[in-house]
């Protein structure tokens, strides 16, 4: 059994003159991410592996995750691959996973994440929003071979 849980960054902030990749959360994106965060948390999962986007609100929100999962900072691996906007390296990434990780959390972008969310779960959203969290369950024991998937989504407009 595979578990991912594909995580979109918190709310950016559009103020100041930032490349894409370094925006960061504004105040909305923090009392969000904290909300699905522990919402998460109550679910008891372990992780085996932590990977985030390399943009700055990616980051940001997988840093707050990872305070309120009580998961070592230094599991949080930033993954180039993940900087992805269609969904195609990101499939690529998910799929040659290391097959001793059973339980993968990703922090990453829309499109690409409601586009795997909806590919491997079934339809399941029009939009992941900012801060929402997709937890895809796969009846397999290799990434390479994950096609179908049973989904839950955790969005903070549930938790408000």
């Amino acid at each position: 059994m595979k578990k991912l849980v594909l995580v979109r960054h918190a709310k950016s902030s559009w103020e100041g003159n930032y490349s894409d990749r370094e925006r960061p959360i504004k105040s909305r994106g923090i009392r969000d991410a904290y909300l699905t965060a522990n919402a998460l948390h109550e679910k008891a999962f372990s992780w085996d592996a932590i990977y985030t986007s390399p943009a700055k609100r990616a980051y940001e929100t997988a840093l707050i995750f990872v305070e309120v999962l009580k998961c070592d900072p230094d599991a949080l691996t930033i993954e180039e691959a993940l900087y992805d906007f269609d969904g195609r390296a990101l499939k690529e990434f998910v799929c040659s996973l290391p097959d001793h990780h059973n339980s993968v959390l990703v922090f990453g972008h829309n499109h690409a994440l409601t586009a795997l969310a909806n590919h491997w779960g079934g339809f399941v959203t029009d939009n992941v929003p900012t801060s929402g969290i997709v937890i895809l369950d796969f009846d397999v024991s290799l990434w390479s071979t994950i096609e179908s998937a049973n989904a839950q989504c955790l969005f903070p407009k549930q938790f408000r």
